[in-house]
């Protein structure tokens, strides 16, 4: 049998703390980051930061929102306190309840390998020269 974590939360992997441990300024989720933290890190800031925007403009409380979105109430908070990863069912739960976006979709390009411009060969290409 396979032993799941509970719900919302995402088992760590590399050794990587909640998002929370992080920090180097503010509160959670308006915060600073330290340099060596992991993407999912950064991932879970921009997630609980609009998750907060969306529960401030929701006219529902906190708990009607969980409940809405198939969640507990202690995984909201958690997840707006960094103090955990939100799971692809919480994600989607409360992108539902809220109608709002939450995942930061364009993130990623923050972390990508600059890529050369269409006129630019790559670097590939410079070393066949």
């Amino acid at each position: 049998m396979l032993d799941h974590p509970p719900e919302g939360q995402v088992p760590r992997r590399s050794g990587d703390q909640p998002p929370a441990a992080y920090v180097i300024e503010g509160t959670f989720p308006d915060v600073v980051l330290r340099a060596d933290a992991p993407v999912s890190a950064h991932f879970a800031v921009a997630f609980a930061q609009a998750l907060k925007a969306a529960v401030v403009a929701h006219t529902g409380s906190l708990r009607s929102i969980a409940k809405a979105a198939g969640v507990t109430h202690p995984t909201v908070m958690r997840i707006l306190d960094g103090q955990t990863l939100p799971d692809l069912r919480s994600i989607s739960g409360l992108e539902v309840a809220l109608q709002a976006r939450l995942y930061p979709a364009y993130l990623h390009q923050q972390f990508s390998e600059p890529q050369p411009a269409a006129n630019e060969p790559s670097a590939e290409a410079e070393q066949d020269r």
